[in-house]
């Protein structure tokens, strides 16, 4: 009896890191970002605050919880890009932009290595034919990386111009 039970955790053990292998052979297997498709907050606060015209369209792509207490100045919800409906919203909110137009996404959620949205929302405005996306780094999260610096948001639901 006690050889069976053995013999059936190894086998659960064996599963379970194969498993687990897998999951991570596939996370390094997500769109790396280099240095060009990265903006710090610095560079995007200029760009911010110069002619409108030349303003990137951002896309906070994380979730509506952190993009109600406070979001990029003129920063537009998409969703949270790990989720089905949030690629669904990221869609509809770059459905009439053109695709030359520049475009910034953030999340802030978690430290930048582990941000579960950034990813799947550079991805998809790749594929979708965007050819200037950046994502800004935020290395810690919103809070510390942006707010608690004195750089400017707004709050609520209402986006902001674009």
């Amino acid at each position: 009896m006690l050889r069976r039970i053995y013999l059936t955790l190894t086998i659960i053990s064996f599963v379970s890191f194969a498993f687990l292998s897998n999951a991570a052979i596939a996370a390094q297997k997500r769109t790396e970002l280099s240095a060009s498709d990265v903006i710090k907050p610095q560079e995007l606060l200029k760009m911010l605050s110069g002619n409108p015209h030349d303003r990137p369209l951002v896309l906070q792509v994380g979730f509506s919880l952190l993009y109600e207490s406070g979001h990029v100045d003129g920063a537009i919800h998409a969703g949270p890009a790990m989720r089905p409906d949030g690629i669904r919203k990221l869609r509809a909110a770059v459905k009439k932009v053109p695709k030359n137009r520049m475009i910034v996404i953030y999340c802030g959620c978690c430290p930048w290595p582990e941000c579960p949205n950034i990813r799947p929302a550079y991805e998809l405005l790749h594929h979708l034919g965007f050819k200037d996306v950046k994502t800004l780094y935020i290395p810690i999260n919103f809070d510390k990386d942006w707010i608690k610096k004195g750089y400017p948001i707004m709050k609520g639901s209402k986006p902001g111009p674009h």
